[in-house]
């Protein structure tokens, strides 16, 4: 319900993220926020800040736009992927929401 009539929906996942071309990975719990909708802000998803990861050192807003979204529909998963300097190249979340189905 919290998410009912929105422009976004907001929900606590598990990530893991793997970057440096996959040599380096961290998991951890956050909050996820996607934006839904007309508009600018449409498909953008942000991850909040935690004690494991800042957004000065890690990619932690996503846009459809710049990176690529896959859902994984067995494993109920978001997927985002890109590459960048920051990150020393390619890096890759996978996103599970920690809350059960409605």
């Amino acid at each position: 319900m919290e998410n009912f009539w929105n422009d976004h929906v907001h929900m606590p996942v598990e990530v893991i993220y793997k970057w440096g071309n996959g040599q380096s990975e961290i998991r951890f719990r956050s909050e996820f926020r996607a934006f839904i909708g007309p508009g600018p802000n449409d498909g953008t998803i942000d991850i909040d800040d935690t004690t494991k990861v800042k957004i000065e050192d890690f990619h932690l807003r996503f846009s459809p736009s710049f990176q690529r979204y896959f859902y994984n529909d067995t494993d109920k998963t978001l997927i985002i992927s890109d590459s960048s300097p920051k990150m020393g190249g390619r890096y890759r979340l996978v996103i599970r929401p920690t809350i059960d189905e409605p």
